[in-house]
């Protein structure tokens, strides 16, 4: 009899168990996931999914896309692999320790990647819920997207209560392409793509006449050392002049050279000399954040002309 009654007790609390986790009853809350997809479209705008990772939420849409398409939209801490270059923190005297610290507060990546290639003709409207947002405090976004930061990527938005923060849509295009995801991130503080900048952009050389030039580079708030390393092709090949058989190089010789800038954002100097061969070289000049610069050398049996190009 004892036994019967045990059996019939458990029974009924297994039943009061399954009755507890059935539709619209749970003894946990529910987590939206940190992944979805979504179909664009060419003329309509399309809702995003309500997105939650750590104690973040994001909702939002889409504008039209120039085609219709398929985008996963991913929330993640920390930044996706595809990320080469870091977000640049303009960097200030810190009171404790008075040596360079970072401003700028990461707090959420939003990644859009698609398996087509598509564009949103304007970027889209993004609102972040979370209890951990504060009224008052000057929200940013960023845009890592072809390999280069734009950041900040729009007008700061500072909100008047607590909770959420919304990032209305601008008419900036955001394209997206196989492999090549576009990614927005959050944060406070101040934080910035710092470009390396490299001037003059040309230098022109007389082959036949060898002689030296040189160019400027610089970054704002960097203070770190600027490295350049040169790689030359001949043109046309076996080429065998008496002396300066070269197309180019770092003048004092070799292929490699570093300079410091004096303070933050000050300017360093590279200087290239010039040699009897004709053919192409570029320098690329690159700073400790994996920031990177062009410089990209034609040499004609004429002259030489150094071209500037700009890439984060």
């Amino acid at each position: 009899m004892q036994s019967t009654l045990l059996r019939a007790g458990a029974f009924a609390l297994f039943a009061v168990g399954v009755t507890a986790c059935g539709p619209g009853v749970s003894s946990l809350p529910y987590q939206q996931p940190s992944n979805a997809s979504i179909t664009t479209s060419t003329s309509t705008t399309v809702t995003l999914p309500s997105l939650t990772t750590g104690s973040i939420a994001v909702t939002g849409s889409i504008g039209p896309t120039n085609v219709a398409a398929s985008i996963t939209e991913l929330l993640s801490l920390s930044a996706p692999s595809d990320i080469t270059v870091p977000l640049a923190k303009v960097r200030t005297a810190s009171h404790v320790q008075d040596t360079p610290v970072g401003t700028a507060n990461l707090l959420l990546y939003v990644t859009f990647s698609s398996s087509t290639a598509v564009t949103m003709t304007a970027s889209p409207t993004l609102t972040f819920t979370s209890s951990s947002i504060d009224a008052g405090t000057m929200y940013n976004l960023a845009l890592y997207s072809g390999g280069a930061w734009t950041a900040p990527f729009q007008s700061s938005v500072t909100p008047t209560t607590a909770g959420s923060v919304t990032f209305p849509s601008t008419a900036t295009p955001v394209a997206i392409a196989p492999g090549a995801p576009a990614t927005f991130v959050l944060y406070t503080g101040t934080a910035t793509s710092t470009p390396i900048v490299l001037l003059p952009t040309s230098l022109t050389f007389d082959a036949g006449n060898p002689t030296s030039g040189s160019f400027g580079a610089s970054e704002t708030g960097y203070a770190g050392a600027l490295s350049a390393t040169m790689t030359c092709t001949e043109n046309p090949t076996g080429q065998t002049p008496g002396s300066n058989a070269f197309v180019a190089e770092f003048t004092g010789g070799g292929t490699t050279a570093s300079e410091t800038p004096a303070s933050a954002g000050a300017s360093v100097t590279f200087s290239v000399s010039s040699g009897a061969e004709t053919g192409a070289c570029s320098i690329v000049v690159s700073d400790t954040n994996g920031n990177t610069a062009t410089e990209t050398i034609d040499v004609s049996s004429t002259n030489v002309t150094v071209t500037g190009k700009q890439r984060n």
